[in-house]
């Protein structure tokens, strides 16, 4: 009856994203994220809450849009319409701009990225997709904001980027249209 339909009401709600309570969340963190770090610390304990589930979902939506080339799926040349979609459902230029925020000037929050899957994530969407606008620019920033400062995050970066470049150089021409990492 009335829980019924006020639980798929609410179901409802949290699954528009875009528009909804999820993008509300979003626009808070993003709001914590900027503010500046001299007149207050960023929680190191909300940075690791920000960033493992910015990670998690950036690098899902990720193997859905390419598919996962790890679980030997053949890598995808153009998402679905369905990727597409989720892409935008969940944010994703916004999760990836969360993620370049909270790495900003936190040496921690760094260190984070690069003992997980940080780096490699965000790195895979530093790439044009006239699908996702501003994915590559939001990509770079937080690459950029993992990176300065930090010798060892800019090695792990330049040692993905030439597994990358070792990996398109095998697998022969036309490897290299497939998104980065």
């Amino acid at each position: 009856g009335a829980a019924e339909g006020a639980a798929e009401a609410e179901s409802g709600l949290w699954s528009r994203g875009a528009g909804g309570p999820f993008e509300e969340l979003m626009q808070a963190a993003m709001a914590l994220s900027v503010v500046p770090r001299d007149a207050v610390p960023f929680p190191p304990r909300l940075a690791a809450a920000l960033l493992s589930a910015n990670i998690a979902l950036i690098d899902a939506l990720h193997r859905v849009r390419f598919g996962d080339v790890a679980r030997g799926e053949a890598p995808k040349k153009e998402p679905s319409k369905e990727a597409q979609e989720a892409s935008k459902a969940c944010l994703l230029i916004d999760q990836v701009r969360l993620c370049g925020n909270v790495l900003y000037s936190n040496p921690p929050a760094q260190a984070f990225a690069r003992l997980t899957t940080g780096l490699k994530a965000l790195l895979s969407h530093c790439y044009s997709d006239p699908e996702v606008p501003m994915l590559r620019e939001v990509g770079v920033f937080a690459v950029r904001n993992a990176t300065v400062g930090c010798r060892e995050n800019q090695q792990a970066v330049a040692d993905l980027l030439a597994e990358r470049k070792a990996a398109a150089s095998a697998a022969g021409p036309g490897a290299g249209l497939q998104p980065p990492l």
